[in-house]
């Protein structure tokens, strides 16, 4: 059970770190999984790690180009206001 709710617990930390995509959540439920493996020793055969990385670094990757048109419209929020007219 302990195991259980330390990968949930780095898992939902990844999440909040990556970005809410569906793949952020595969990237951050695998590196949760590896995370407690590691910390557990228990034996992980290297495709487990392999897989686990491509798609963290897919995560990384693709979630800024995912939630491209967010972050451009948070950017025009946060934008100065040009000076008014007249003035």
């Amino acid at each position: 059970m302990n195991r259980v709710l330390l990968c949930a617990t780095i898992g939902f930390a990844f999440i909040v770190h990556i970005g809410p995509s569906l793949l952020a959540l595969g990237a951050a439920i695998g590196l949760g999984m590896l995370a407690v493996t590691l910390h557990t020793a228990d034996a992980v055969d290297s495709i487990s790690i392999g897989v686990i990385v491509v798609f963290a670094v897919a995560a990384l990757i693709a979630t800024p180009f995912l939630m491209g048109g967010g972050v451009r419209s948070l950017r025009a929020a946060l934008a100065p206001s040009p000076p008014p007219n007249g003035d």
